[in-house]
């Protein structure tokens, strides 16, 4: 699994705990809601920015440690190509 699609599988999961829509979250989050849905299939990568503010109405928060980002050499270079490094 890719880093886009852990992070659309754990967004996804939190909206749906919230019981929000897409359009909800855009709107609460001031993410467009194409935008959204592109990241939800992982079909678009996200900012740490953007990723904030998605998190934020959500009740969670950006929090990138070391021993996450080094699990494993394939997470590690899907990590860093998600940055652009």
């Amino acid at each position: 699994m890719t880093i886009e699609e852990k992070i659309a599988k754990q967004i996804k999961e939190a909206r749906a705990e919230k019981g929000l829509t897409q359009f909800q979250l855009s709107e609460v989050s001031g993410v467009n809601r194409s935008q959204l849905a592109k990241i939800e299939r992982a079909t678009s990568s996200v900012s740490v920015g953007v990723l904030e503010r998605i998190l934020k109405p959500l009740g969670y928060e950006v929090c990138i440690t070391k021993k996450q980002i080094l699990l494993n050499e394939k997470e590690k270079e899907d990590f860093e190509n998600w940055l652009g490094v």
